[in-house]
C-alpha cells in the first residue's frame, strides 16, 4: 500500500470513529511511543555506560555544531575518499 493511501486510511479510520474508538486508539498511540521512549532509554543508558562515552559524547557534540546549519542531506561517496576509516565506518553503519 503507497504512503498516501496509508494516510488516507488513517485519517479516514479517525474521522468515522467513534468517542470510545478514539480513546482506544489515542491509548494504542501512547503506548506504543512509551515502548519507544522506553528503548531510547536503555540504548542511551547502554551508551552511556562505556569507558569511551564521554568521548563519544563529546566527538558527536563537535560533528552537531559543524553540520547544525546544514539542512540538505549529501551523498557519500566512500570510493573518493582515501581514508580507510572512512570505509570503515561505511561498512559498520
Amino acid at each position: 500500500m503507497a504512503l498516501g493511501n496509508v494516510k488516507q486510511y488513517q485519517e479516514s479510520a479517525v474521522s468515522h470513529a467513534d468517542g470510545v474508538r478514539l480513546v482506544q486508539m489515542l491509548y494504542d498511540g501512547a503506548a506504543k511511543f512509551l515502548r519507544l521512549a522506553r528503548q531510547a532509554v536503555e540504548q542511551l543508558a547502554a551508551w552511556a555506560a562505556r569507558p569511551d562515552w564521554n568521548d563519544v559524547l563529546s566527538n558527536f557534540a563537535r560533528c552537531v555544531r559543524i553540520t547544525r546549519e546544514y539542512k540538505d542531506v549529501f551523498p557519500l561517496d566512500v570510493a573518493r575518499d582515501a581514508d580507510p576509516s572512512v570505509r570503515q565506518l561505511h561498512e559498520a553503519y
